[in-house]
């Protein structure tokens, strides 16, 4: 689904390139690729798509297996920071 090429993601449906180097959260990721987030539950290899929509609006946070999946299956598109970065934005940290 994605090439990693100097740092940037590629879709490779649309020929759309997305900076690495800036933050992805994982809406942003899911929105880019055009998952459902049952389509997205199952790249990550969750067993419902509920999971999937709690992690994405910042509901829940992953353990740290969930968070090594999520940076492995998105190809460190988005990263155990980024969902840091939304919990201190959300909380006021």
């Amino acid at each position: 689904m994605f090439d990693i090429r100097c740092q940037s993601v590629r879709l490779t449906d649309t020929n759309e390139y997305y900076d690495l180097d800036s933050s992805m959260q994982l809406k942003e990721y899911r929105t880019l690729t055009k998952l459902s987030y049952q389509g997205l539950a199952d790249l990550l290899g969750l067993k419902h798509a509920n999971e999937a929509m709690r992690y994405c609006k910042g509901i829940r946070f992953p353990r740290p297996d969930i968070l090594i999946q999520i940076e492995d299956r998105t190809n460190k598109a988005v990263t155990a920071n980024d969902f840091i970065n939304m919990y201190r934005d959300k909380n006021g940290c």
